[in-house]
């Protein structure tokens, strides 16, 4: 087995804030969480082309991290994370709807996702492979959403590159893979986890809507609105409690 000659350099200063990390796509959901945090001490750092807010807890101490675009991207910053000493990591993000029964304002936690990037072939994986979540962290957070009473579907999804050539062919094939929706870095999120034997769980907000095979986008969507804070709620509780379900 090769090693790598340009390896991830972690980041001392944030080496007592592992092991647990949120990675939030989204900016405005990033800058949602950190403002909840009116108790808890919270030191904001640059973190290459995103921010990293280190938290002070009662409970834990812990990273945010964010936001990020695509699967190239969110696997440096995993693992500048996972050099620092991340072993647990939640992700928050969101996807398009690929079949009728998934609507605008759903919520998602991929069991599985299907490989069509570039990032997860270079963890061992082969394209349109599927990649199985990490149990222990998926398993708590289905746990914690259960019990406060959160609704979601367990399903696989596609995970693309180029979110410009999602096409009706493509959409058909990966819906008869079993993918119910699409994201940019589900996928090599597992597969990067699997790699380096770190727990990882992803919970997604269905933001837009591709079944039709017309494009209905829903960012001002009420319910996608509202379910972007319930699941913001419900990860600072998360977080603040020791990421403990």
């Amino acid at each position: 087995m090769e090693f790598p000659i340009v390896k991830p350099k972690g980041i001392k200063q944030i080496s007592s804030f592992m092991p647990n990390s949120l990675m939030i796509s989204s900016s405005s959901d990033l800058n949602y969480i950190s403002k909840l945090h009116i108790r808890e001490s919270i030191k904001n750092i640059s973190f290459l082309m995103s921010n990293l807010y280190a938290v002070k807890g009662e409970v834990s101490n812990y990273c945010l991290v964010g936001p990020f675009i695509g699967a190239p991207y969110a696997i440096i910053l995993f693992e500048t994370l996972v050099a620092s000493g991340a072993k647990f990591i939640i992700m928050i993000g969101w996807c398009g709807s690929i079949c009728d029964e998934v609507k605008i304002g759903d919520i998602i936690v991929p069991s599985k996702a299907i490989i069509d990037e570039g990032t997860s072939i270079h963890y061992g994986c082969q394209l349109n492979e599927m990649v199985d979540c990490s149990n222990t962290a998926s398993n708590s957070l289905k746990k914690m959403m259960r019990k406060k009473e959160i609704n979601f579907i367990d399903c696989p999804i596609w995970t693309t590159d180029a979110i410009y050539r999602e096409t009706p062919s493509k959409i058909e094939y990966f819906k008869k893979k079993g993918a119910k929706a699409v994201d940019m870095e589900t996928s090599a999120f597992f597969s990067s986890a699997r790699h380096h034997n770190v727990d990882i769980g992803c919970v997604l907000i269905v933001s837009d809507e591709l079944s039709s095979l017309k494009w209905n986008p829903g960012f001002q969507n009420n319910k996608f609105v509202e379910s972007r804070k319930l699941v913001c709620d419900a990860l600072y509780d998360y977080m603040i409690n020791g990421f403990s379900d």
